[in-house]
């Protein structure tokens, strides 16, 4: 059996992750539109522009996996996860990425594209 390689797994890793972020970005959104805040448009904005960010990411992390060869054929939401199911170099595969997991890095990922990434303070 041949394994995924590192870069490739980082980007599995992502192909499952980034479309939760712009799911999660959506959903705020609407929120925010329906909300009684006066001045919705900046927040607006802000997620508007990251979501631009997120899709272009994620069309070319599709484009990357095609270009090393990962084919995924099946994704499915499950109460313990997301399963990916994908063809690597002649071989099927299957990766579990648990809730648990998921929405830890989603939350990174929310961070990264809102560019509000925690930053160690400076040393004074």
């Amino acid at each position: 059996m041949k394994f995924l390689p590192e870069r490739e797994q980082k980007l599995l890793s992502q192909y499952v992750y980034i479309p939760l972020v712009l799911h999660v970005f959506n959903r705020d959104r609407g929120l925010i539109t329906d909300s009684l805040i006066k001045l919705k448009e900046p927040y607006l904005a802000i997620i508007e522009e990251a979501s631009l960010r997120v899709e272009k990411d994620y069309g070319s992390i599709k484009k990357a996996l095609r270009d090393r060869g990962v084919k995924i054929y099946s994704e499915k939401r499950t109460e313990e996860g997301v399963e990916l199911r994908y063809f690597y170099q002649g071989y099927h595969h299957q990766a579990e990425y648990k809730w648990e997991f998921v929405r830890s890095e989603v939350l990174y990922w929310m961070h990264w594209y809102l560019k509000r990434t925690p930053l160690p303070l400076p040393a004074r």
